[in-house]
């Protein structure tokens, strides 16, 4: 789902659905209305992948409208109050939770879901404490990889044997941070899709030059929620398809900043251009120049042919408005009609 810098991921198997994270608290209705349009009255397994704002906020919206039947959630504690909301609305909403157990595996419809990570829920960094699932039918697997690192995808290929690691789907950790999606992994995963849930123009400039770039030498088709919106991939008995085209565009964040910038000071640069074009030209039309014939009271523009035919001493130049001028007892000339 599109949900900005954060990950939201529906899978639906057999009339089941899973959902992997919910996005953060800006863009919580979106993902419950998505899913109602979507026909969700109920969510066999919700998963967070760990207690990060931007992974679990929406999931609190969605517990709260959305019938949950069971939860997959981390073995720690954080120390946040996004962290105490969530463990609430568990309680409130009465849904059974379990913690997560690498290598455990559990039927989902017609597919199976192994949880492959973490290896170890001390891990310094939080991010290595992401739930990973690999979810697999017949045909068709997809890897969801949470906030995962480079420590822990190595950790995770030393577990796990190739051909449990391999998916065709590959949802890119860490919205495509540097610290994540390592080439060994990747020559591991061999995925021929790559999705990266990302906001357009984030602080963090992500996706990173070095993630894409590892990506196309991977020779995997690359998605990413930028720059293309929701991203829907189906699997009907091998078949794939997709609601929109692989992205050709590969610039990373921090290049999609700069232009945005760049971008916005010509904007900026062109309209203080017009401002100023616009107060000259009221300036110049305030300060027109006027021929009066102090005589028989006349205005007349310069180029009127009385003016040619007027006594020298009984002319005037001035700069004032017209209006001005008609209080003073001057009228305009009938030839002319300054």
């Amino acid at each position: 789902l599109d949900v900005g810098q954060g990950l939201a991921v529906l899978l639906s198997s057999d009339g089941q659905y899973l959902l992997y994270d919910g996005g953060g608290r800006e863009t919580s209705s979106k993902v419950v209305s998505r899913l109602k349009n979507l026909g969700v009255t109920s969510i066999d397994y919700l998963v967070a992948s760990h207690y990060d704002e931007d992974h679990i906020s929406g999931l609190i919206g969605v517990m709260n409208q959305i019938e949950v039947k069971e939860a997959l959630i981390p073995d720690y504690t954080g120390d946040t109050d996004i962290y105490t909301s969530f463990q609430r609305k568990l309680e409130q909403k009465s849904i059974s939770y379990e913690y997560s157990k690498q290598g455990e595996i559990f039927s989902f419809g017609e597919a199976t879901v192994m949880v492959l990570g973490p290896s170890d829920y001390t891990a310094e960094e939080e991010n290595n404490r992401s739930i990973v699932l690999k979810v697999e039918s017949e045909d068709f697997s997809v890897l969801l990889t949470g906030d995962m690192e480079e420590e822990e995808e190595t950790n995770l290929i030393r577990t796990f044997s190739k051909e449990e690691v391999q998916s065709d789907v590959l949802v890119v950790a860490h919205h495509g941070s540097e610290s994540s999606t390592s080439q060994k992994f990747l020559s591991t995963v061999e995925p021929d899709i790559a999705l990266i849930s990302v906001g357009l123009f984030n602080d963090y400039g992500h996706p990173t030059e070095k993630v894409l770039s590892y990506l196309q030498d991977a020779g995997c088709d690359i998605y990413r929620t930028d720059l293309q919106g929701e991203i829907v991939i189906e699997d009907h008995e091998g078949i794939i398809t997709k609601n929109v085209e692989a992205c050709t565009d590969f610039r990373s964040g921090t290049e999609l900043i700069e232009e945005n910038r760049e971008k916005e000071n010509r904007e900026k640069e062109n309209t203080e251009t017009d401002n100023i074009e616009t107060e000259n030209t009221e300036t110049e039309v305030s300060a027109e120049e006027y021929v009066l014939n102090v005589r028989s009271k006349k205005i007349h523009l310069p180029e009127c042919e009385a003016v040619d035919k007027m006594s020298e001493k009984n002319k005037e130049y001035t700069t004032e408005r017209i209006e001005e001028l008609e209080e003073e007892g001057y009228e305009p000339c009938h030839l002319c009609n300054p």
